[in-house]
């Protein structure tokens, strides 16, 4: 049998929206901090509020992943990803969290062959990796330094990613559409 190329699929902000329920855990720290459509910048959290406690409201966000529902279209996303590629569902975030993330996947029924946490999802960059599913501006330049294909849901923090290579769309359903028709103009 030959090994299917690797596909790294973000969480947060990838299969749900993360932005929401972070925003609702950061309220906690200071009433002031923007909703998600104004997060322009990557950290725009440092405005408002240390490192320290943003990183505590993240973990409690993380602990609440059994009370988010994915995107509507995230089931038949990974699916479709399935015939073409192993899928490693790939998350930053605490080791700690890694039960909690398997346990959401396997509830909503959502497809993947791994799942990994850790701090830098480009240390997983490897001969194998094709494809990489991420918003975050640091992994998305890390993947094309890579020579990685990438793409992306739209968000404020990450629009200015879009003129780099980074395959953009507003919903997973669109994005897979955008990678459908790449493949066709290219042969594959």
């Amino acid at each position: 049998m030959v090994n299917k190329p690797v596909v790294i699929v973000d969480v947060d902000n990838t299969l749900f929206d993360y932005a929401a329920e972070l925003h609702k855990e950061l309220c906690k720290v200071c009433k002031d901090i923007p909703t998600p459509e104004n997060w322009n910048d990557w950290n725009f959290y440092t405005k408002y509020m240390s490192k320290k406690q943003f990183f505590e409201a993240v973990g409690r966000a993380h602990e609440r992943q059994m009370d988010f529902k994915p995107f509507e279209d995230a089931k038949e996303f990974l699916v479709c990803l399935s015939k073409s590629y192993r899928v490693c569902v790939a998350s930053h975030r605490e080791n700690r969290f890694l039960d909690v993330t398997k346990n959401w996947l396997d509830k909503y029924e959502l497809y993947y062959d791994e799942v990994c946490v850790l701090p830098d999802k480009s240390k997983l960059f490897n001969k194998m990796v094709k494809l990489v599913v991420d918003d975050s501006p640091h992994i998305i330049q890390e993947a094309e330094k890579n020579s990685i294909r990438v793409c992306a849901i739209s968000y404020p923090w990450n629009r200015v990613m879009s003129g780099n290579g980074c395959i953009m769309g507003n919903s997973l359903s669109e994005v897979y559409s955008k990678l459908e028709s790449l493949d066709e103009k290219e042969g594959n």
